[in-house]
């Protein structure tokens, strides 16, 4: 969460880029269920100071990831999507 954090506070201070779009996009899927859902508020606002609504940032998303798009090396301390868990078993 405190990564989740920091994250969010970098992308306020960029341009919208593919990697923040799919970065804003997995934090409100994340939290906004959760207890900590101000984090999922937080990256909802960041997509609306970028222009974006809500579905229309969800369905961008999900054509990068169709598309074949992945966050660059590094990018990512951790593994993103929904299939990270089946990718650390295969």
């Amino acid at each position: 969460m405190k990564q989740d954090k920091k994250l969010l506070d970098e992308l306020a201070l960029q341009p919208l880029t593919n990697a923040g779009l799919i970065d804003c996009c997995r934090l409100i899927m994340r939290y906004e269920s959760t207890p900590f859902g101000e984090l999922a508020q937080r990256a909802a606002g960041q997509l609306k100071a970028w222009g974006l609504e809500r579905r229309e940032a969800f369905c961008q998303s999900r054509q990068l990831w169709l598309s074949g798009y992945r966050p660059p090396q590094g990018q990512q301390e951790e593994q993103v999507g929904s299939g990270a868990d089946a990718a650390l078993v295969a």
